[in-house]
């Protein structure tokens, strides 16, 4: 088995030694031996033969998806780019005696035919072992990830419902501040200037001679007794004014309310609204609003209260005191 004839098929002999690969004897060759008269293109296809055959007998390791299915491919063309080869030159001349094989020697392309066979094997073993179980997690894989897709698909949706919901409430919002300004803007129109404030308190006071007129004194709870002003209240049209000069002006968090004594009415006085004083060495003008119908009044009565006023009056700072 350690001689072989002169007239060997050196591309057999390369096959034998690409798939056996005896390391000793290979040691032993010269360094053109093993290429001499082979190809380096013959010789690039023989080692890709073998790998398949090699990949055929070795047992499954998981490899990925791509790469699986990758080599199935390339098995696969190999095979069929082999299954018709191009014609061989004549046989060269004989490599040396440096590799020992177990093989009969055979014509090279008939060992070819059961190499490509067995790559057909490999392909077809690398195809059960990786692809199929690859294309099985594949689609476990959409299955899961498609669910997600779709959760994903409603939060949008509702994401989208949410978002036009949130861009209706704010256009509604913006719709009733524009309708608060010009109602404001309307009520300030209609609220008549100081002047016509004090002409129609002097025409009550020319024309009703039943309407109520008296004169602030100061109250137990006067930060400053020297104040004047009066009080004028209209029974027939439920409204009045009050005059002040030199009442105090109030730090922000605090402001006058008014109160109506009625003697006709059980409880509390009426609340008569809440005003400032921005100028005290002016005279103020305040007009009434009383959040009752007032029936006899017999007092007025001003209090300081917080900003926002009160109910009902607990009566610890009276600075101001009309009628009895």
């Amino acid at each position: 088995m350690n001689h072989r004839a002169q007239n060997d098929d050196p591309r057999e002999l390369v096959a034998e030694a690409i798939v056996f690969a005896h390391e000793a004897d290979a040691a032993t060759a010269s360094p053109g031996a093993a290429t001499n008269g082979v190809s380096n293109a013959e010789r690039r296809a023989l080692e890709r033969t073998a790998a398949l055959a090699s990949a055929a007998c070795a047992q499954p390791q998981p490899l990925p998806l791509r790469l699986q299915q990758s080599l199935a491919a390339a098995g696969l063309a190999f095979c069929a780019e082999r299954s018709h080869p191009a014609p061989q030159a004549a046989a060269s001349p004989a490599l040396g005696s440096g590799f020992v094989t177990s093989l009969s020697r055979r014509p090279w392309r008939s060992w070819l035919g059961g190499a490509c066979t067995g790559a057909a094997a490999a392909a077809a073993a690398l195809w059960i072992a990786f692809v199929q179980p690859g294309q099985r997690e594949c689609e476990l894989w959409q299955q899961r990830h498609g669910a997600t897709d779709a959760e994903l698909a409603a939060s949008s949706k509702q994401l989208a419902s949410r978002t036009q919901q949130l861009a209706t409430q704010t256009e509604l919002l913006a719709t009733r501040d524009r309708q608060l300004a010009e109602q404001t803007a309307a009520l300030a129109a209609l609220r008549p200037t100081e002047a016509e404030l004090r002409a129609q308190r002097a025409a009550v006071l020319a024309s009703d001679h039943q309407a109520f007129h008296r004169e602030w004194k100061p109250g137990p709870g006067a930060r400053d007794s020297r104040f004047s002003g009066d009080v004028v209240w209209s029974q027939e049209r439920q409204d009045g004014w009050l005059s002040f000069r030199g009442l105090p002006k109030l730090d922000p968090d605090h402001a006058y309310q008014l109160w109506i004594v009625d003697q006709r009415r059980e409880g509390p006085p009426v609340d008569g609204g809440l005003f400032t004083i921005q100028n005290p060495e002016a005279e103020t003008l305040v007009p009434i609003h009383a959040h009752l119908r007032v029936e006899s009044p017999v007092a007025f009565v001003i209090t300081i209260e917080p900003k926002n006023g009160v109910v009902v009056s607990k009566q610890e700072h009276v600075v101001a005191i009309a009628g009895s």
